[in-house]
């Protein structure tokens, strides 16, 4: 029988009904479980018996339990009932006929918001408090912060973090990540009837639906351990190539210095526009410091990115946009048509943190989340798994990590970690057992907890191995 997590005084039925379901998506209740009887949750945490009972009616109308004998209900987790039977319990061949036809295959945008989503990443609360005083405190108002000291503090703060210069002259302050790769297409569509574009394999899913929809010649070169494979870039002129060398979505692979030297004499050699998408972390910090491909923006050929969603959150996803010299012009012109007007309070807020001393003080913390999530993620997979072989960097919010069909049952992997070959083209044999562990969504009780279920399985199966010896 499982327990409960602690139920709050207020709303109780309600609060009820999401810790229940809260802990079947974190692993820590699975199929089969009992919940405690009306009758124990209604002592053990001091509510009346009708608001058990009204949670419980909900949860099973909901379908995530089902009513037994004596008034005892068992958790039938919805993950029964994908295409694929997660749980580790062969179907049956009418089964998987019946699931396929009902239901539709994996959200990948879903995961890939998962993947990059980081709960930790927001202004501090003291420095959003101070800000809005002064604001009430200042007659009419602050005045409007302009574009150029916005690219100024941008600029500063992609030297402080990844250590390059960018020239601010060069550069574009776009609102999204999204809207950054939409003007790069659309300039690549007035180029050309049908532009082609190199994409990593595996890549984001909104990069490849963005440039596919827009009738792009598609060429996927595929990804390993020293980041894209170089070698197979094909001997031709191409308008793009699409890369993010220092921490690769999803697998986390970092590019090696020989292959960021082979790429980079490969479109120079076939003229053509590098889009290094440097949406990473505070890579600069650390241990592991990875440089972008060049110290100094403009470059030649290469179109830089930069995304502040990491850094504020996904509310404010800021994301700037260095340029080559030869498409400055073309850029500006055609930026209007890809931003809509930024509410003034968002472009103050964010220039007056970047120039405040809470700057520093906020990386630092927040690394120091991150890491600690993240090794605390590893030492968990290596308790069970002994050599992971993990991809990424430890302030990078996600990193995919290797194992055996062994290691982790069906019903562990999909509730907690997301297979790489879901975003694969092709899936060679190494990547069918690597999976992305999204250790930036997550809290650190939930990671803990994701360890314990982990530690009890380990248990389990040396529990049988040592009854098959004997």
């Amino acid at each position: 029988m499982i327990v409960v997590e602690k139920i709050k005084d207020v709303h109780i039925r309600r609060t009820l009904v999401e810790n229940v379901i809260s802990m079947i998506f974190r692993g820590m209740i699975n199929d089969g479980d009992y919940l405690p009887s009306i009758r124990n949750m209604s002592e053990r945490y001091h509510i009346s018996r009708n608001s058990v009972v009204s949670a419980y009616k909900e949860l099973e109308s909901l379908g995530f339990i089902e009513g037994r004998e004596r008034r005892c209900y068992r958790v039938v987790s919805k993950r029964q009932m994908q295409p694929e039977n997660l749980s580790g319990r062969p179907a049956s061949g009418s089964e998987k006929i019946k699931n396929s036809a009902s239901l539709p295959g994996p959200d990948l945008m879903a995961l890939a918001n998962r993947i990059t989503f980081n709960n930790n990443a927001s202004l501090p609360l003291h420095f959003m408090r101070k800000y809005f005083n002064d604001i009430a405190m200042e007659p009419g108002g602050k005045r409007p912060d302009n574009n150029q000291r916005l690219n100024h503090n941008l600029t500063r703060y992609v030297k402080i973090t990844r250590g390059c210069l960018i020239d601010t002259e060069n550069a574009l302050v776009m609102q999204s990540q999204q809207q950054a790769l939409m003007l790069i297409a659309h300039y690549g569509k007035q180029q050309a009837a049908r532009p082609s574009i190199v994409l990593e394999d595996p890549v984001s899913p909104a990069v490849f639906q963005l440039f596919s929809g827009l009738g792009y010649e598609i060429i996927r070169v595929s990804v390993g351990k020293e980041g894209m494979d170089t070698a197979s870039l094909p001997e031709r002129h191409v308008d793009f190539i699409y890369t993010s060398p220092a921490n690769q979505f999803p697998t986390g692979a970092k590019m090696s210095v020989a292959h960021r030297k082979r790429l980079l004499q490969w479109s120079l050699r076939n003229n053509v526009l590098v889009i290094e998408d440097d949406a990473c972390f505070m890579l600069g910090f650390g241990e592991n410091i990875i440089p972008p491909l060049c110290e100094f923006y403009p470059a030649a050929n290469i179109i830089y990115l930069y995304s502040l969603n990491e850094f504020i959150g996904n509310s404010i996803n800021l994301s700037l946009l260095s340029l080559p010299l030869s498409l400055v012009t073309a850029f500006k012109q055609l930026h209007p048509l890809f931003t809509s007007p930024v509410p003034v309070a968002m472009y103050h807020l964010v220039n007056s943190f970047l120039e405040s001393p809470h700057l520093l003080k906020y990386l630092s913390a927040t690394l120091k989340t991150r890491q600690n999530r993240y090794e605390l993620a590893v030492s968990g997979l290596r308790k069970v798994g002994g050599d992971i072989d993990c991809w990424g960097l430890m302030h990078a919010g996600y990193f995919s990590f290797s194992c055996g069909n062994a290691l982790l049952p069906g019903m562990l992997k999909a509730q907690n970690f997301i297979p790489l070959t879901l975003f694969c083209h092709t899936s060679p044999l190494w990547q069918t057992n690597r999976y992305i562990y999204a250790t930036g969504s997550l809290s650190t009780a939930d990671i803990k907890a994701i360890n314990k279920r982990l530690a009890s399985l380990q248990k389990s199966r040396l529990i049988a191995e040592f009854d098959e010896e004997e």
